[in-house]
């Protein structure tokens, strides 16, 4: 994003990185200006303003895992602009991490590195630079484990200036200073909760103060004066002492709501002070609240991220049910909020916080709406009207999820709608409403008049019953066409219920993903088939999703295509023949009958996690909310799934025109006639028709609707089954196709140039058409036939 420092109104430069925001410089020159910048790993940089980034050469990380990053860069005021680059890899010698120091005199196109510190321990090594010098430092607190030492680099040479035992060791630091030329006064943050001083280069600390609150690896001295500084945590403070006495920024974190404009937000992100090109100096502050500005020493604060800055870190986001053109959403920091324009604007939407904090796992229940919400810890606030709310509003009524054993580290509990969407009820994956160990699941229930909120509790403890005995709830679904409930726990247990929650069994067979550790996971319950449902959570280790078609008895796996990801949650199209999926890679769409997933990254849409989703059926769209750029819609245009329907399976027509009744008809070949009610259909006189266990003999039958004299558009259907392999190389093996079932004369067969094994034919096969992707092979073995029917 670039914005103007003092009036911000915001661009986005660059969407398909994700970027390191603690890394980034530009370079000025008269050959123009630079971007230097962190991403995947490496540093990039950028002479076009950030619309690209080129990969830098030189830095490796010889070991794929061990926790490797770029640790901090430093350009200095020298004729070349010299890079100093901090990484922090997995040393294959000897087998550890180490901190390396690498440098660049390209301006950032190539690396090299000059030093391997001899330890590598998160946060305990910290450059500094003059602002506007051509000096370079380090400050090291676990060099011996006993003392501190101060580098001065230069060019590849490292000197140690000086070594102290007045420096707490093995622990985090930040190195930061004031330089006028002739004296340098440095200042060291320690374990996040000491300032230390000193005048002689690191041969000796001086303790100025045990700080308020711990900060979070921020602190900052102004550039015109070595007394004042700066330090952020969950608050901002200043010091115009030199670090001995500090006092709040603003009046603190609860200012802002009074304020947004003016206050200060929770969760200092970053303190940095700046010159004009008049030598003015202003101070940065980003916080949750955004980005702001201050030209005297943070007396005061501007906040300039009111403009298209746009970067809500959802945690939740829902569309109301009795009128679409309404969205809430819930966010980091940002509390939860309420927009107006979903369906009759094609811009960014503007939203306003009605209720600060943060927000997820909201629930829509009754007609009008009724909005459920949660704050972290259990916190449930229940909103009668939320379609009426334009401001500031709090809450009508709340209630708290009590116990002492609370799933997702207690951050946001499991919710969901019960069986019943018009009831005033949630089902939530709490604790214990004693106020005791375990985890049981709870529902609460909004009683309007007078307004209340009554909880009841399950007698199932699954934290006791989890796989390890020591899991929470991570997750609940309750489908809509039954009376079963779906209970995941954190290490990936399994529960369901065939009595609305009377009694449970778990599936002993199956351990499933667990979830992110501060939202759970998900289970999405199939509302056309009762037996089927879907889970899903984290990928890293194992496949990211799965299918139960037995009512959470058993599962498979459906990862084709799927790289190795967190998946947050899933949602299906209503003919079910699509699933979309929210992830830490981005968002996947995964075509049932084709058993593939897909990407739908492209350059429009920003690289950030994708966090929750939902599917609006008026307006055939997908609703992405992602952790830091807000909501996404991915609008349908048009979709033809014919040619992806397994023989045996079931699919949805819905009728386009609507009316005073329906009558569905089918033309097997003789005509259009009217269908009943049957085995095989149902709905045939309401607008969506369900043919169930297709049979392949019903290749080409077409299907429309007549409302009231008007005929709907024209379905046919086709039967297609996609050789998926793995299983060996048998043609005849039901396993290696993505049906399930050995292709027929009526069945359409396509081979996949992403199947790990190819097929030969064994005995007489017969398929009604067959498209071999290229790359890909069919062999027919001596004694064996392939009959194409058409």
């Amino acid at each position: 994003m670039e914005g103007d420092a003092d009036l911000g109104n915001w661009q986005v430069l660059n969407q398909d990185k994700t970027f390191n925001a603690e890394i980034i410089k530009v370079i000025s020159s008269e050959g123009g200006d630079r971007i230097i910048a962190s991403a995947d790993n490496n540093m990039q940089y950028s002479d076009d303003n950030g619309a690209s980034f080129t990969p830098a050469a030189g830095i490796s990380f010889p070991v794929e895992w061990g926790g490797n990053y770029i640790a901090g860069i430093e350009v200095l005021n020298d004729a070349s602009n010299t890079i100093y680059c901090l990484t922090r890899p997995w040393d294959p010698t000897p087998w550890a991490p180490r901190f390396w120091l690498y440098r660049s005199t390209d301006r950032g196109q190539t690396y090299t590195k000059i030093y391997s510190f001899d330890f590598g321990s998160d946060n305990q090594l910290s450059m500094y630079s003059p602002y506007g010098s051509a000096e370079l430092y380090a400050l090291d607190v676990n060099s011996t484990g006993t003392q501190s030492t101060l580098y001065s680099i230069n060019g590849s040479n490292i000197d140690i200036l000086g070594n102290s035992i007045n420096l707490p060791t093995n622990k985090h630091c930040v190195l930061k200073g004031f330089s006028d030329g002739a004296i340098i006064t440095f200042y060291s943050l320690i374990d996040n909760n000491k300032v230390y001083k000193s005048l002689n280069y690191g041969s000796n600390w001086t303790l100025q103060s045990n700080l308020p609150e711990d900060a979070w690896n921020r602190l900052e001295v102004s550039l015109n004066d070595p007394q004042v500084l700066y330090f952020g945590g969950v608050n901002a403070y200043q010091s115009t002492n030199g670090g001995l006495s500090w006092s709040l920024v603003t009046g603190g974190w609860g200012a802002y709501y009074g304020n947004p404009s003016t206050k200060l937000h929770a969760d200092m992100m970053q303190l940095q002070c700046f010159r004009k090109a008049d030598n003015t100096e202003f101070t940065a502050v980003n916080c949750h609240g955004g980005y702001y500005i201050s030209y005297d020493n943070l007396a005061t604060v501007s906040n300039r991220s009111l403009l298209n800055l746009n970067t809500a870190q959802t945690w939740d986001v829902i569309t109301d049910r009795a009128n679409n053109d309404i969205i809430y959403l819930g966010a980091q920091d940002q509390g939860i909020q309420i927009g107006r324009g979903a369906v009759s604007t094609n811009t960014a939407m503007d939203f306003v916080q009605f209720y600060s904090g943060d927000y997820g796992q909201l629930a829509i229940t009754d007609s009008p709406s009724r909005l459920w919400v949660e704050y972290p810890g259990g916190d449930i606030s229940f909103y009668k009207q939320p379609a009426l709310i334009n401001a500031y509003y709090g809450t009508d009524i709340g209630k708290d999820v009590q116990g002492t054993q609370k799933p997702n580290a207690g951050w946001m509990l499991p919710t969901s709608n019960t069986g019943n969407l018009s009831a005033n009820e949630i089902l939530i994956g709490g604790g214990n409403m004693t106020g005791g160990d375990g985890s049981y699941l709870i529902k609460f229930k909004a009683q309007l008049s007078p307004l209340a909120i009554i909880d009841s509790q399950y007698s199932y403890n699954f934290r006791a019953n989890s796989n390890n005995g020591t899991s929470g709830i991570a997750a609940v679904e309750a489908s809509l066409i039954s009376d079963k409930i779906f209970v995941a726990a954190e290490d990936g247990t399994f529960f369901y219920s065939n009595d609305n929650g009377a009694s449970w069994t778990r599936s002993n067979s199956f351990t499933g993903p667990s979830g992110y550790w501060l939202y759970g996971s998900c289970i999405l319950a199939s509302r056309l088939n009762s037996n089927i449902l879907w889970y899903c959570g984290s990928g890293y280790s194992n496949p990211g999703v799965y299918r139960s078609v037995d009512g959470g008895t058993t599962f498979t796996a459906i990862s084709n295509g799927l790289p190795s990801t967190l998946v947050h949650e899933i949602i299906a199209t209503p003919d079910e023949q699509l699933l979309f999926a929210a992830t830490e890679a981005g968002p996947y769409v995964y075509v049932v009958a084709n058993d593939q997933w897909y990407s739908l990254m492209n350059s429009d849409i920003p690289v950030v996690d994708y966090f929750t989703l939902e599917y609006i059926p008026a307006q055939k769209t997908v609703r992405f909310g992602t952790y830091g750029r807000g909501i996404w819609d991915f609008k349908i245009e048009s979709v033809n799934l014919d040619k992806y329907i397994c023989p045996g399976s079931s699919i949805l027509y819905s009728s386009n025109i609507s009316g005073a009744g329906y009558q569905w008809q089918v033309n097997s070949g003789s005509g259009f006639v009217n269908i009943s009610n049957s085995i095989t259909y149902s709905g045939t006189n309401t607008a969506q028709l369900q043919i169930k266990n297709i049979p392949s003999s019903f290749y080409g039958y077409q299907y429309r609707c007549n409302v009231v004299g008007i005929f709907s558009n024209v379905f046919t259907l086709k039967l297609t089954s996609y050789w998926k392999g793995g299983a060996g190389t048998a043609w005849e093996n039901s396993f290696n196709w993505n049906c399930g079932a050995i292709p027929d004369g009526n069945t359409d067969v396509i081979i996949n140039t992403a199947s790990p094994t190819l097929p030969q034919v064994n005995s007489a096969a017969s398929c009604r058409s067959i498209n071999v992707r290229p790359g890909t092979t069919v062999r027919v073995n001596t004694g064996a036939s392939l009959t194409v029917t058409h």
